[in-house]
């Protein structure tokens, strides 16, 4: 049982580390950036502890959406006031792309480890492998949207390419933990 106590405590380590990388590697750090990774920590802590989760998946898809509603619409409200240079243009797309992804996620990872979201007792037909394997195809979408769109922001010119790294960082780390727990 203590191997299941580290486990555990290495992935909230991990996610602890994604979500510092994150904030680090934000370029403008609004408010609205440091909630989305907030909420995007809390839930990948929610999905390491399940049982100390207050809140269960259903809900947190459901902020996770209403983040990706969030960054959408500021960034498109930036865009239309001209108010959005390139750099920022690509992050908020990868901002919309991670929050998607773990809205996903968060509803997916639960059916690994033989639990069910939305039925107590349901089995929806489909095995813990075949969950598995869309959880970590979902995973290799997110890294190489993550790296592109890291790349993008990098090439744009901002001024704030410094930061370039711990986003890429946080990205990674987060897309790590997550593969760890589905291998769990």
């Amino acid at each position: 049982m203590p191997t299941i106590a580290v486990t555990t405590d290495a992935l909230l380590v991990s996610t602890g580390i994604a979500f510092a990388l994150g904030i680090v590697g934000c370029s403008r750090r609004t408010a609205r950036q440091w909630v989305g990774h907030g909420v995007m920590g809390f839930a990948m802590a929610a999905m390491v502890a399940p049982s100390r989760d207050p809140l269960g998946p259903a809900v947190w898809a459901v902020v996770l959406g209403g983040m990706v509603l969030w960054t959408a619409v500021a960034a498109l409200h930036e865009r239309a006031a001209g108010d959005v240079p390139g750099p920022s243009a690509f992050e908020s797309a990868r901002e919309v792309v991670e929050l998607g992804l773990m809205a996903v996620l968060v509803l997916v990872m639960p059916a690994v480890h033989g639990r069910s979201v939305m039925l107590p007792s349901g089995h929806h037909g489909e095995t813990a492998t075949d969950v598995r394997t869309l959880v970590l195809t979902v995973l290799a979408g997110w890294l190489t949207a993550a790296v592109a769109l890291h790349a993008r922001v990098a090439s744009a010119g901002s001024r704030h390419t410094h930061r370039t790294p711990a986003a890429v960082g946080g990205s990674v780390a987060a897309v790590g933990t997550m593969a760890a727990m589905a291998a769990m």
